[in-house]
This record gives structure tokens, sequence and C-alpha cells, in this order.
């Protein structure tokens, strides 16, 4: 099994474990650095099994493949993902962290 392989596998489990999150998984060759992007913050950042849960997976993964690199972030961080080579959401994905404005919509008048 390769590092890409061994990413997808785990994270369809963590996405069977944890429905209620949605992660993306690219390469970056030029870094030669797998990346896992993990959606909504609130989850990435409070959820403490989560966080052990990806604790387990990067331990397995430097056992493996001790010469990869591998990286979890979430939004509004400074990496993007351009060209996902794994997507998915669990069946209980609702990004909660949405934010919005408490400014009123402008006011449109039709003559």
């Amino acid at each position: 099994m390769n590092a890409s392989d061994f990413i997808k596998k785990r994270l369809q489990a963590l996405i069977e474990k944890f429905p209620q999150l949605k992660v993306i998984y690219g390469y970056d060759s030029w870094a030669d650095a797998h990346y896992i992007k993990v959606l909504p913050p609130s989850e990435f950042n409070e959820n403490e099994a989560y966080a052990e849960y990806e604790m387990d997976l990067i331990l397995d993964f430097v056992e493996q493949f001790p010469y990869d690199e591998i990286g979890f972030f979430t939004e509004g961080d400074l990496i993007e993902i351009e060209c996902p080579l794994f997507e998915k959401a669990g069946e209980r994905y609702f990004n909660v962290d949405v934010h919005f404005s408490d400014e009123k919509p402008p006011t449109v008048i039709n003559y």
C-alpha cells in the first residue's frame, strides 16, 4: 500500500467515525507533502476525540512512511488544495462555522 492509498483508507474510516466532518485530501509534489483539510473548523479545533484520531493517524503514517510529510489544516489557514485526490463529507456534515453579517442589505426601490 502506498502513502496515498493509506491516507484515503484512513480518511474513509475517519468520516465513518465522525460523520459531521468533511475532508479534502491533496498531494503537493513540489513540497512532497500530503495535506488534509478538515471541516468545519469548530470540529477541527475543539473536538478532542477527532484530535486523538488525527494524532493516531499521523503516528501510524510516520511509522509506515517515514520519508513522507503529512499535515492537517482547516478553513482559514494559509494552505489550499487545488487538485483534490479524495474528498468526502459525512452524512451529518454541515458547515456550522458560516458567519453572517449584522449589516442590513441595501434597500432597493424599483420604479
